[in-house]
């Protein structure tokens, strides 16, 4: 967490580019990315889906997505947002906030669950919860499936 607030956002995309850009060089790639993070990486994969030419973006419990809500026009590709609903650093006023700016949008799902933060982090037993991580899980591959 002491980190977050020294991230150059800006440049964090442009590494997620060169990344994407990498990718769809290789003779394995379909030409078709798509991008996941947590947490910080939650607010970056929000980024880039605003930003980039990606195909697909999931985020879980991006702790600075409502801080580029504005970005959300921007959105081009299918995107879901996991979020817990008993989140300390996304609290749902924030996850309220972020639906807010989604509405309408087929295309961009928020899909919450009974959880706090890092409900996915298998490194960390006292966050993790099973059950909502394999349904986050499951929609994130059913979604990356698409892809293929």
């Amino acid at each position: 967490m002491r980190f977050r607030g020294m991230i150059d956002h800006d440049r964090a995309v442009d590494d997620i580019a060169a990344t994407v850009a990498h990718l769809k060089s290789l003779p394995d790639c379909n030409g078709r990315v798509g991008v996941t993070g947590f947490c910080m990486g939650g607010t970056l994969t929000w980024l880039a889906a605003a930003r980039l030419e990606i195909d697909a973006a999931v985020a879980y419990y991006g702790t600075q997505i409502h801080e580029f809500l504005d970005e959300a026009k921007d959105i081009s590709c299918p995107t879901v947002l996991h979020a817990g609903t008993r989140d300390g650093h996304v609290p749902m006023d924030l996850v309220d906030d972020i639906r807010a700016a989604v509405d309408g949008r087929p295309d961009i799902e928020v899909r919450l669950y009974d959880a706090g933060h890092a409900f996915a982090n298998t490194h960390r037993p006292e966050y993790f919860l099973d059950g909502p991580t394999r349904d986050a899980h499951a929609r994130t591959f059913d979604l990356f499936d698409t892809l293929r």
